[in-house]
């Protein structure tokens, strides 16, 4: 009688973990305030700016895809500084690639701190009123620490294993939403108010960024472009999800109301009646499944950005870095003096997010068949 034997474990990254990686770091604080994002400008057309955005991150997501699996196995500080230099002079590459670099250790670290503080801030007006901001905002910051000490391997398979924890309650409970829908609030569709679409687009942008991170992980790619498919199925699931919670939050409160609420998402699961009484508040199971969400969010980003900065100066002990830059991501979390800030944050990170995001990878891929250092680099 043969032993069973276990999965092996390689170094490559699979199709489906690449898929859950983009899924669950892009799923985050958003799906709170997405609703009343979405109609502040736009109202009742709220829905059509973020199936317009959807359609724009499917399309950034195939260039940063091709950029990665042109990459060939190369980490992305090497690729960008072969890319940047000239090839008699390697080091000035690695010079112009620095500030490059910089941009998304920094990005990424803010993002981590903000989704830390936006998790405190619904934890202690939703669930927990007596517990300190501070407490939530470390306590989740000692998480994502503990997720940044493990290896790629191991946030591989906690993405993976998380993501259908995350989708599946998230699309039942977007669904159920509907059962006091009423399809008038989202009348008139036409004449479209053009003018708030767009901008409606660009504000809700933060929504549907996450996606770059496989950048970092480029290195565990390898030449198949069925990951290009892989990657759009992911981001497939996360514009299934916010497309259904916002209409949903339409038909059932309508746009004036949905802007007067601070987590419309919220107000819109507890809406909901679970058929049987089996489950008396569904809150419950999305604030579990949020919570989850967040921490693959925050997780992801502070490992990829340690990471990112150790191999930028070549540091062999990213566990260090990682514990010596969680102050400083408590400090930054806490810089916000109330919700408006924290809001008014979200947004410029957003505006910078759209520069690393699509801006930078659509420049690295051209420059990279120009100057030939990708796959087919010698």
């Amino acid at each position: 009688m043969t032993k069973p034997t276990l999965p092996i474990i390689t170094d490559r990254i699979t199709q489906s973990q690449s898929m859950s990686l983009i899924t669950s770091t892009v799923i985050g604080v958003s799906v709170l305030t997405l609703p009343r994002m979405s109609t502040e400008i736009a109202n009742q057309q709220g829905w059509i700016p973020i199936f317009i955005g959807f359609l724009l991150a499917m399309a950034a997501v195939w260039v940063v895809t091709l950029l990665s699996v042109r990459m060939n196995g190369q980490s992305f500080a090497n690729f960008v500084a072969r890319t940047l230099g000239p090839k008699k002079y390697p080091v000035l590459g690695k010079v112009l690639g620095i500030p490059l670099l910089l941009a998304y250790v920094g990005y990424w670290l803010i993002v981590t701190a903000l989704v830390a503080r936006t998790f405190g801030e619904v934890v202690v007006t939703a669930v927990l009123l007596e517990t300190p901001l501070e407490v939530i905002v470390g306590s989740m910051l000692a998480l994502t620490l503990y997720l940044c000490l493990s290896k790629d391997k191991v946030v591989f398979r906690v993405n993976e294993f998380l993501l259908p924890l995350m989708v599946a309650p998230l699309l039942i409970l977007g669904v159920m939403a509907f059962q006091k829908a009423n399809f008038t609030r989202l009348m008139p569709v036409f004449p479209l108010e053009t003018k708030g679409i767009l901008q409606t687009v660009a504000g809700t942008a933060l929504a549907f960024q996450g996606y770059e991170i496989i950048l970092q992980f480029a290195s565990r790619y390898d030449e198949k472009v069925k990951y290009v498919r892989a990657n759009m199925l992911g981001m497939g699931f996360v514009g299934l999800v916010y497309v259904l919670i916002v209409i949903a939050g339409i038909v059932t409160f309508g746009h004036e109301e949905l802007q007067r609420l601070t987590w419309p998402t919220l107000e819109l699961v507890k809406s909901v009646n679970v058929p049987g009484l089996v489950l008396e508040r569904a809150e419950a199971v999305f604030i579990g499944v949020w919570v989850a969400a967040v921490f693959t969010t925050a997780g992801n980003c502070f490992y990829a950005g340690t990471r990112l900065l150790c191999d930028t100066f070549g540091i062999r002990k990213p566990q260090y870095v990682a514990i010596g830059l969680v102050p400083v991501l408590y400090l930054v979390a806490m810089n916000p003096r109330n919700q408006f800030d924290l809001f008014a944050a979200l947004n410029r990170t957003s505006f910078a997010g759209i520069l690393l995001a699509v801006v930078i990878p659509v420049a690295l891929l051209g420059l990279s068949f120009f100057r030939n250092s990708g796959t087919d680099a010698k």
